[in-house]
């Protein structure tokens, strides 16, 4: 239901006319998902240096493109598999951010590991629920990521253990209703 109502959101934001522009001047969906790693890049670095509020804004501005580049494939009909791969990395690759705020010192490693812990099992459950043709909820997120909010108001290590809270449970809810939803299926066997 919260991503089904923050999609709707965007999209009112952001309507197709308005998304239909954006290759006109040269921002296709590769490119955004280029952008989008950009940011998730230079964000890692400040993360690394400490600044903390920069680095929430660039990645703030990662969140913004990797919105885009999917719709904007979809509206186009370019979406494809290289497309979807480039997408799939760019977001992956956002888990550099816990490392680079541990060696800025801006958290610390225990929680770091253990926040990539948890996204790794968070990410883990949800590829086998997609591999395995799984029923699932729609509403239900893969995953919650506070980092953008707590570097934005520089509060990030509070954000991350809200974070590891909801993450856990979310963990649990996404079990709880694959197995229920999936009980007299034979290919759910964990």
């Amino acid at each position: 239901m919260f991503v089904g109502q923050f999609k709707k959101l965007t999209n009112k934001i952001f309507p197709d006319k308005f998304l239909r522009l954006l290759p006109r001047i040269g921002l296709t969906a590769n490119r955004l998902t280029f952008l989008s790693l950009l940011c998730t890049l230079g964000a890692a670095y400040l993360f690394w240096q400490g600044e903390v509020v920069w680095g929430g804004a660039l990645a703030l501005l990662d969140w913004i493109f990797d919105m885009f580049d999917g719709r904007i494939a979809r509206l186009q009909q370019r979406d494809n598999k290289l497309g979807a791969f480039f997408d799939f990395f760019s977001d992956r690759i956002r888990l550099i951010w816990l490392v680079a705020l541990a060696f800025g010192s801006v958290i610390s490693f225990q929680l770091a590991i253990i926040a990539l812990l948890l996204d790794a099992l968070l990410f883990l459950f949800s590829s086998f629920v997609e591999l395995k043709k799984l029923k699932h909820p729609s509403w239900l997120p893969a995953n919650i990521d506070l980092i953008t909010a707590g570097a934005i108001v520089n509060q990030i290590p509070i954000f991350i253990y809200i974070k590891l809270v909801l993450g856990s449970i979310l963990l649990v809810l996404q079990v709880i209703t694959a197995l229920a939803m999936n009980r007299n299926n034979q290919q759910v066997k964990l």
